[in-house]
């Protein structure tokens, strides 16, 4: 997230004791010692955060980080230099919950699949340059809880 090519730790927290703390997504950068530095948050839409993915889903080749809203859709934050602000992309999807990044078509950008609790249906934005399209919903079957990612071939695909 830090542009930097080490791994970073995002993690979300919901509703919490000190409201300062309260729907945030941080950022805990690593340093060049393999340590965690300080971390910075930005705060997201007051829901549950039912997961987070980090991923280029704008097609600009830098990693943005995506959070799955339990009944709110998906926001988008873009990478941005360090100390810049920046607002989330908001996407409404009937699916925000539970999400996952990977490449359902033949463009080699990464997409966005998502379930949520009992909608029987599966959300997929296709990503194009600028960023995913609007969602198209399928109707599958499933506990609102089964998102994962194949890994047996090139091209990660989203399955339910």
């Amino acid at each position: 997230m830090t542009s930097d090519d080490r791994p970073d730790v995002v993690l979300t927290t919901g509703r919490a004791s000190t409201p300062a703390s309260e729907y945030r997504v941080w950022v805990f950068p690593q340093g060049s010692d393999g340590q965690l530095g300080s971390p910075d948050s930005f705060s997201h839409f007051r829901a549950v955060a039912g997961s987070v993915a980090i991923g280029d889903v704008s097609g600009d080749d830098r990693e943005e980080i995506a959070l799955g809203l339990e009944d709110h859709g998906l926001q988008v934050w873009p990478q941005v230099p360090p100390g810049v602000a920046v607002w989330p992309m908001p996407h409404q999807i009937e699916n925000g919950g539970l999400l996952r990044l990977g490449r359902l078509n033949d463009d080699n950008l990464l997409d966005v699949a998502a379930v949520g609790f009992g909608t029987n249906s599966v959300s997929v934005m296709l990503s194009s340059t600028g960023g995913p399209n609007p969602p198209v919903e399928y109707p599958v079957l499933h506990g609102g809880r089964e998102i994962s990612r194949s890994r047996t071939s090139p091209a990660t695909d989203a399955t339910t």
